[in-house]
Formats: C-alpha cells, sequence, structure tokens
C-alpha cells in the first residue's frame, strides 16, 4: 500500500499550497513510511527528490527545499510501502528515465 498527494494551480504556488500539500504528505504516511518522494513542476522543469527518511523529516530537508525552488505549479508526493524491494533511496518514487 502506497499513497499519493498533490497540489496543483495554474499560477505559482503560494506559501499556503506548499503548507497545505506537506500536511497531506506527513499525514499520508499511514499509506508507507519506507520512503517518500515528490516530484516538483515548475515554470521551467520537472525535479525529482526522495529519501528513505519519513516525511515528517523531508519536508525540512535540503533536498525538498531545494526541490520546490521559486517558480513550483505541481508538486506531487508519493510515500511508500515497501511490499517488494529494498528500502533504498533508489527504490523510492517517482521514479525518472530520461526525459520521463
Amino acid at each position: 500500500m502506497c499513497g499519493i498527494v498533490g497540489v496543483i494551480s495554474s499560477k505559482i504556488l503560494s506559501k499556503t499550497h506548499e503548507e497545505i500539500f506537506e500536511d497531506m504528505l506527513v499525514m499520508d504516511t499511514v499509506r508507507g513510511k519506507d520512503s517518500v518522494g515528490v516530484f516538483v513542476h515548475d515554470v521551467d522543469d520537472v525535479l525529482i527528490a526522495k529519501s528513505t527518511m519519513p516525511a515528517h523529516e523531508f519536508i525540512s530537508s535540503r533536498i525538498y527545499r531545494a526541490a520546490l525552488g521559486t517558480s513550483a505549479q505541481c508538486i506531487i508526493g508519493h510515500n511508500r510501502a515497501a511490499t517488494t524491494g529494498s528500502v533504498r533511496v533508489r527504490n523510492a518514487h517517482p521514479f525518472g528515465q530520461g526525459d520521463i
């Protein structure tokens, strides 16, 4: 069992959007506590950040803060319950392959 949460806007996300997303990501750990990851879509790029730390620690981490940037329009987060595969950053979601 895993969980996915997200926020999206036609404009750059406000601090309130980010706070709501972070609350949802932390609450969603009931769906999986083994790893956490996000992808952030901003005006120019899609950024991925992920870790094996709990979501409440992840949202304070440098890797998460760097992914947020300053022009995010969409943030999608995933909490993983490791039903198969080891608990490693490599197995955390979201996955990226080349430009996908």
